[in-house]
């Protein structure tokens, strides 16, 4: 098992430079853990003693609301972190509920040994700060993009989102279209309607969790978006669509 989660570690972000060491004594202490649909690995304003690295399933992390719905911020896949930021704050406790969306099992690393490493070694603490840092400017995004009241504007960002971090126009789902809706704060029938219709209007094509963006400018167009800047175009152009792009797309 401390194999495993040593080369998850270095795989992941925010540990990918850790001296190797370091990450033995990082993976010491830690354990898995597992947990079925709908079972709750931690609640919100819990005290937070342990970060998380999913190695199976997904997790959603959310926030009930005062009139008792849940807010779904993000729904976390295999090599992701959970709460890892929540470690440094004082008083340390979970500002989100993490509750497994599927089957799941996870690395649970206590924050005691995370915080003595920080302690130990300044190039580390600097590697925290530089990530942590990337995920605010991260989280701002996606402030900005939930509080979009259009929700095919929120569909449409996510998906150059999600193409830009896939590297290609053509693009998976890393999440259930129902668990996307939650995400995106839509009605699961207005994700399908709205995907339909891009697809209708020839602005991208596929099915179920695999789609191609076949009219980028064209997607912000129909939604009242302003087109891509000239860099951002060019980078588009210069983008890896891979050698099956239409696969999915039955253009063959």
């Amino acid at each position: 098992m401390q194999n495993d989660l040593i080369a998850a570690l270095s795989s992941s972000r925010l540990f990918r430079e850790m001296a190797p060491e370091m990450l033995r004594t990082l993976a010491c202490g830690a354990v898995t853990v597992s947990a079925q649909a709908g079972e709750h690995i931690f609640h919100t304003d819990e005290p937070a003693t342990a970060f998380y690295l999913v190695k199976e399933g997904q997790v959603r992390l959310y926030r009930p609301n005062h009139e008792g719905n849940e807010k779904v911020f993000q729904v976390v896949s295999p090599g992701d972190l959970i709460a890892e930021t929540a470690m440094f704050a004082e008083p340390c406790r979970y500002p989100l509920s993490a509750q497994a969306e599927t089957a799941v099992c996870l690395y649970r690393v206590t924050r005691t040994t995370l915080l003595d490493l920080t302690r130990q070694s300044a190039d580390f603490a600097m590697q925290l700060l530089a990530t942590m840092s990337a995920r605010i400017y991260q989280a701002v995004n996606r402030i900005d993009h939930l509080t979009i009241g259009n929700a095919s504007q929120r569909l449409v960002l996510h998906l150059i989102d999600l193409s830009r971090e896939q590297r290609s126009r053509r693009i998976h789902f890393p999440v259930s279209g129902g668990a996307l809706a939650r995400q995106l704060n839509i009605a699961p029938e207005t994700l399908s309607r709205q995907l339909n219709h891009f697809k209708r209007t020839g602005l991208l094509d596929g099915r179920n969790r695999d789609w191609v963006l076949l009219d980028v400018d064209g997607l912000h167009r129909s939604v009242g978006l302003p087109p891509p800047s000239r860099k951002a175009s060019e980078a588009w152009h210069d983008t890896d669509l891979g050698s099956d792009l239409f696969g999915c797309c039955n253009f063959r």
